[in-house]
């Protein structure tokens, strides 16, 4: 008994000298893959170390957050983890690659495939332009980020249409695009030879396909492999050590083997994930300030005041200069002002708004940036066709029109200065929304104005999309109730409102929890979009509430459209395996002499109605 109790009391003691360290790894799937995957790794390190003792914490690459919170409170203390979140955490929290894996293609390095499937009539990249994509996540660097940088390149921007869906992981990417649901799908490179073990990737096509020494399915650039990484607050004796053991790992070894690698060396430089970091503003880039047109004007205004200085003070200098050099004198600032002219219209091209000389009727001069966005080479080629660039605003409420009232929109705007002004013009399809700026210039008899229309789509978007949903919040909403209540009203017309509410939904959140309870609202969002017609707004009026508006149609009308949606949701296959209902309250507003806040509580009683009397069903508020 004595043996036993000091057998114990010895591997005691023996674990407590030991120094304990955490090492954080990507969890893309769940806990079981990544410790499958990782776990190997660490015994190697723990027998290969004896002094100490290494504990795996996956977590999801999403939780980025929560991953700097750890490292500061010195709870994680190396990481293995894909080169963006280690970009993000060198600047944040001075981590350091200490090594870069070798994957088990044994190239330190990879990228993206872009796929297709064959019958999708895609050959080649410039035929993604407004296609439907699948991709892992939005800091998923070789599932998303490498493809994206490549897309850019091509003047494709699927994050600025709203055409790609972040599904969770590489096999779901691929599955979506085996059965069709997208027309392209974004992998890590690697990927698509892992799938061809164990399913048919005969119907698939790569997409702007690189050559590779290595044999594997390549559509981009390559980037630094997964780093292995060291916190700021280790000892590098510790971390010496770990390098060394890693270094001689063998590629036949069950650590690697189960790892997927080959091995690891010294480090590469992730510099070049830097700059893509930084060129999409994520990260820590998303906080850094951008210069504004203010910013821009301001710079412009002290290099004319410096200039018009400098051409003040020679003129004067002339004056004072003897008469035989006058002729000289004048034929140098001729000169000079021939330059200031020069440079003049340079910085007026290097503007990047959209930037007008006109009169008021006619276009007198346009910048670079105007002939970039219509894709034209001169102005007479606008102007063979149209006078002004209000021909291309679009007729939308709450936007400039050519004619405001009594007024010329450019009038309108010079007089109403302390208003916002906003234009939608459509080019190729895509709707572009410009905040329009006039400042008003008089010279001797003649007037003229400068205009600048700067590009705020991407801001108008964010300002009035629900960010878990995508759909219209409840600002938009607004805004759109308050300018139907405006001139339906005036004009006698009639208009009605939807207010859909999630039966037990708080049931969801405590049985599944928050993350799932999301998955429901923006399937549910989906729903209601793609079972909506193009004239109805479709929002987030809060939580769990949701509104369709529909414009000159009855309450009647609408019961049937929404009726449909009602159906369509209960028989709709959620995440959580369970029947998901909706109850719903429907008013409609005929010019009746009440409030929009009264209107809208109508449609809440009714809504409360369909509720009390059982749920899962729509009621018409009498």
């Amino acid at each position: 008994m004595y043996k036993t109790l000091l057998i114990i009391y010895l591997l005691t003691a023996s674990l407590w000298a030991q120094e304990h360290f955490v090492i954080y790894v990507n969890k893309h799937i769940s806990n079981n893959n990544a410790l499958k995957r990782w776990q190997p790794t660490v015994d190697y390190l723990n027998q290969k170390l004896p002094k100490y003792h290494f504990t795996l914490l996956p977590i999801e690459p999403t939780r980025v957050d929560h991953i700097k919170k750890l490292l500061s409170l010195k709870k994680i203390d190396f990481l293995i983890t894909q080169p963006a979140i280690y970009t993000e955490l060198k600047y944040t929290h001075n981590v350091n690659a200490i090594l870069t894996m070798a994957n088990k293609y044994k190239m330190s390095t990879f990228g993206s495939v872009i796929i297709t499937h064959k019958n999708s009539g895609i050959k080649s990249i410039e035929d993604l332009k407004n296609r439907d994509i699948a991709a892992v996540a939005p800091f998923g660097f070789g599932g998303w980020l490498i493809a994206y940088n490549e897309l850019i390149k091509h003047k494709i921007d699927p994050i600025a249409t709203k055409q790609v869906e972040f599904v969770g992981s590489q096999k779901k990417v691929f599955e979506a695009v085996v059965n069709q649901r997208v027309s392209v799908g974004i992998l890590r490179t690697g990927m698509l030879e892992k799938f061809s073990r164990s399913m048919n990737i005969d119907n698939i096509r790569i997409i702007n396909e690189q050559k590779s020494k290595h044999g594997i399915k390549l559509s981009t650039d390559l980037f630094p492999e997964w780093a292995f990484a060291v916190a700021s607050h280790i000892d590098t004796k510790v971390s010496n050590g770990l390098f060394n053991a890693l270094v001689q790992l063998q590629p036949t070894s069950h650590a690697a083997r189960a790892g997927e690698y080959h091995d690891w060396h010294l480090p590469h430089s992730y510099s070049k994930v830097d700059k893509l970091l930084e060129r999409f503003r994520l990260g820590h880039y998303q906080s850094m300030p951008m210069y504004t047109l203010e910013d821009i004007l301001t710079i412009v205004a002290i290099a004319l005041l410096v200039i018009f200085t400098l051409i003040i003070y020679g003129r004067y200098k002339v004056v004072k200069m003897i008469s035989k050099r006058l002729q000289n004198e004048v034929h140098l600032k001729t000169k000079e002002l021939e330059k200031t002219n020069v440079e003049l219209v340079a910085i007026f091209d290097l503007n990047p708004h959209i930037t007008i000389i006109t009169d008021g009727k006619h276009i007198q001069r346009v910048n670079r940036r105007f002939l970039d966005f219509l894709e034209i080479k001169t102005l007479s080629e606008f102007t063979n066709e149209y006078d002004c660039i209000c021909d291309q605003f679009e007729s939308r409420e709450g936007y400039l029109q050519a004619q405001m009232g009594d007024q010329t929109w450019i009038e309108y705007v010079d007089t109403h200065p302390s208003m916002i002004h906003k234009a939608m013009i459509i080019q190729h399809d895509r709707e572009y929304i410009f905040s329009i700026h006039v400042a008003n210039i008089h010279y001797l008899d003649n007037a003229s104005y400068i205009v600048t229309l700067e590009d705020i789509t991407k801001i108008n978007t964010i300002a009035f999309t629900d960010k878990l949903t995508t759909l219209y919040n409840r600002s938009r909403l607004d805004e759109k109730l308050s300018w139907l209540y405006e001139n339906y009203s005036k004009e006698k017309k009639i208009f009605t409102v939807a207010l859909i509410d999630i039966d037990h939904f708080k049931c969801v959140n405590d049985k599944y929890g928050h993350i799932i309870g999301d998955r429901v609202l923006i399937d549910l969002a989906k729903l209601l979009q793609n079972n909506s017609r193009d004239s109805d707004t479709v929002g987030r009026w809060g939580g769990e509430e949701f509104m369709i508006i529909y414009e000159n149609i009855s309450a009647q009308s609408a019961y049937r459209f929404i009726e449909r949606i009602r159906k369509a949701i209960e028989s709709y296959d959620f995440v959580t395996a369970e029947t998901q209902t909706v109850s719903i309250g429907i008013a409609q507003y005929s010019g009746e002499d009440i409030t929009i806040k009264e209107f809208i509580d109508q449609a809440d009683q009714a809504l409360y109605q369909a509720k009390n009397s059982g749920r899962n069903q729509t009621v018409v508020y009498t």
